[in-house]
Protein backbone atom coordinates (compact mmCIF):
# COMPACT_ATOMS: atom_id res chain seq x y z
CA UNK A 1 0.00 0.00 0.00
CA UNK A 2 2.52 2.85 1.06
CA UNK A 3 4.71 1.31 -1.59
CA UNK A 4 2.28 1.72 -4.69
CA UNK A 5 1.69 5.77 -2.85
CA UNK A 6 5.20 6.09 -2.98
CA UNK A 7 5.74 4.56 -6.68
CA UNK A 8 2.43 7.08 -7.42
CA UNK A 9 3.88 10.11 -6.36
CA UNK A 10 7.09 9.74 -7.31
CA UNK A 11 5.44 8.91 -11.59
CA UNK A 12 3.20 12.20 -10.98
CA UNK A 13 6.41 14.39 -10.40
CA UNK A 14 8.29 13.10 -13.36
CA UNK A 15 5.41 13.50 -15.46
CA UNK A 16 4.90 16.80 -14.11
CA UNK A 17 8.92 17.81 -14.87
CA UNK A 18 8.29 16.56 -17.84
CA UNK A 19 5.31 19.01 -18.92
CA UNK A 20 7.78 21.74 -17.95
CA UNK A 21 9.14 24.31 -20.26
CA UNK A 22 12.53 26.14 -19.60
CA UNK A 23 12.06 29.74 -18.19
CA UNK A 24 9.06 29.53 -16.73
CA UNK A 25 7.01 30.11 -20.32
CA UNK A 26 3.85 28.71 -21.04
CA UNK A 27 4.15 26.01 -24.01
CA UNK A 28 3.76 27.23 -26.94
CA UNK A 29 4.36 30.79 -26.33
CA UNK A 30 6.32 32.96 -28.92
CA UNK A 31 8.75 35.14 -26.97
CA UNK A 32 8.75 37.92 -29.68
CA UNK A 33 5.93 40.10 -30.13
CA UNK A 34 3.26 39.47 -33.03
CA UNK A 35 2.04 43.08 -33.16
CA UNK A 36 5.13 45.06 -33.11
CA UNK A 37 9.01 45.26 -35.17
CA UNK A 38 10.96 47.59 -33.30
CA UNK A 39 14.45 49.23 -34.09
CA UNK A 40 16.47 46.02 -33.28
CA UNK A 41 13.94 44.13 -35.57
CA UNK A 42 14.67 46.10 -38.46
CA UNK A 43 18.23 46.33 -38.33
CA UNK A 44 19.36 43.32 -40.69
CA UNK A 45 16.88 44.94 -43.13
CA UNK A 46 18.02 48.70 -43.12
CA UNK A 47 18.37 48.87 -47.17
CA UNK A 48 14.55 47.05 -47.38
CA UNK A 49 11.56 48.26 -48.05
CA UNK A 50 9.20 47.94 -45.23
CA UNK A 51 6.83 46.05 -47.14
CA UNK A 52 9.67 43.31 -48.01
CA UNK A 53 10.49 43.27 -44.66
CA UNK A 54 6.35 42.77 -43.48
CA UNK A 55 6.49 39.98 -46.30
CA UNK A 56 9.41 38.41 -44.50
CA UNK A 57 8.79 38.88 -40.68
CA UNK A 58 5.04 39.44 -40.38
CA UNK A 59 3.33 38.57 -43.41
CA UNK A 60 0.23 37.71 -41.76
CA UNK A 61 -0.46 41.92 -41.26
CA UNK A 62 -0.74 42.01 -45.31
CA UNK A 63 -3.59 39.49 -45.13
CA UNK A 64 -6.76 40.61 -45.22
CA UNK A 65 -9.22 39.27 -42.17
CA UNK A 66 -12.70 39.88 -41.11
CA UNK A 67 -16.08 40.68 -41.91
CA UNK A 68 -16.13 42.07 -45.67
CA UNK A 69 -18.85 44.43 -46.16
CA UNK A 70 -21.65 43.04 -48.43
CA UNK A 71 -20.42 44.37 -52.01
CA UNK A 72 -18.06 41.28 -53.21
CA UNK A 73 -15.55 44.31 -54.77
CA UNK A 74 -14.64 45.58 -51.32
CA UNK A 75 -12.27 48.57 -51.79
CA UNK A 76 -11.68 48.75 -48.42
CA UNK A 77 -8.03 47.66 -47.27
CA UNK A 78 -5.23 47.89 -44.60
CA UNK A 79 -4.46 51.65 -43.62
CA UNK A 80 -1.31 52.58 -43.47
CA UNK A 81 -0.22 55.62 -41.25
CA UNK A 82 3.08 57.37 -41.03
CA UNK A 83 3.93 59.62 -37.91
CA UNK A 84 -0.16 59.80 -37.50
CA UNK A 85 -1.05 60.50 -40.83
CA UNK A 86 -2.86 58.42 -43.07
CA UNK A 87 -1.16 57.25 -46.04
CA UNK A 88 -3.58 54.71 -47.60
CA UNK A 89 -3.59 51.27 -48.55
CA UNK A 90 -0.32 48.43 -48.04
CA UNK A 91 1.39 49.89 -51.56
CA UNK A 92 2.88 52.62 -49.29
CA UNK A 93 4.84 50.71 -47.28
CA UNK A 94 7.29 50.48 -50.71
CA UNK A 95 7.83 54.14 -50.36
CA UNK A 96 9.88 53.57 -46.64
CA UNK A 97 12.91 52.00 -46.08
CA UNK A 98 13.31 50.06 -42.82
CA UNK A 99 16.69 52.70 -41.54
CA UNK A 100 14.37 55.51 -41.31
CA UNK A 101 11.80 53.81 -38.79
CA UNK A 102 12.07 53.25 -35.18
CA UNK A 103 8.75 50.85 -34.71
CA UNK A 104 6.45 49.47 -36.97
CA UNK A 105 2.91 47.95 -35.18
CA UNK A 106 -0.19 46.30 -36.66
CA UNK A 107 -3.31 47.28 -35.22
CA UNK A 108 -6.54 44.75 -35.46
CA UNK A 109 -9.85 45.92 -37.09
CA UNK A 110 -11.38 46.77 -33.98
CA UNK A 111 -8.71 48.57 -32.61
CA UNK A 112 -7.74 50.73 -35.78
CA UNK A 113 -11.51 51.28 -36.09
CA UNK A 114 -11.44 52.81 -32.02
CA UNK A 115 -8.31 54.37 -32.86
CA UNK A 116 -8.93 55.91 -36.33
CA UNK A 117 -12.84 55.32 -36.78
CA UNK A 118 -14.72 53.40 -39.44
CA UNK A 119 -14.16 51.91 -42.38
CA UNK A 120 -10.47 49.98 -40.90
CA UNK A 121 -12.23 46.90 -40.40
CA UNK A 122 -8.77 44.96 -42.04
CA UNK A 123 -6.79 46.48 -39.53
CA UNK A 124 -3.55 49.24 -39.82
CA UNK A 125 -0.14 49.59 -39.87
CA UNK A 126 1.59 52.31 -37.83
CA UNK A 127 4.91 53.21 -38.66
CA UNK A 128 6.46 55.80 -36.17
CA UNK A 129 9.71 57.39 -38.18
CA UNK A 130 13.41 58.05 -36.48
CA UNK A 131 13.49 61.56 -35.60
CA UNK A 132 16.44 63.27 -37.22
Amino acid sequence: MIRARFTRIICTAILLGACATPGGKASGTDSRDRTTLTTENLKPHAKRTLYEVITMERPQWLVKRGVAGLNADDPDDIVVYRDGQKMGGPEHLRDVTADVVASVRFLSGPEAQTRFGMNHQYGAIVITMLKR
